[in-house]
């Protein structure tokens, strides 16, 4: 089905300040830098819209003292179509995933 999807972003990131940036068929779609304070819910969320077909993701997570990571992952979407894609870093690694 022609048109476009929406991806929903979820990110909870283990630190308090850092960057995270997304791909979609190898055009960056988001560049998200956060900084938390004290006390806040470090959740991150963000609304793609992306062209409906197949969609090659790509996330990158980084932070002061941390090394970038980064993870991919492929969907099929249809137009109109509205999914989550879950980011999420834990034991060092990132991974992505659309529900």
């Amino acid at each position: 089905m022609p048109g476009n999807a929406t991806l929903r972003l979820t990110f909870n990131s283990p630190i308090p300040e850092g960057h995270i940036m997304v791909a979609v068929n190898d055009q960056i779609l988001l560049r998200k830098p956060f900084s938390f304070k004290k006390g806040e819910s470090r959740s991150v969320a963000a609304t793609l819209t992306i062209a409906s077909g197949t969609a090659a993701i790509k996330a990158w997570f980084s932070g002061p003292n941390m090394p970038s990571v980064f993870a991919t992952t492929s969907a099929q979407l249809n137009g109109g179509e509205s999914r989550n894609l879950v980011v999420d870093y834990a034991g060092g690694g990132l991974t992505v995933k659309v529900q």
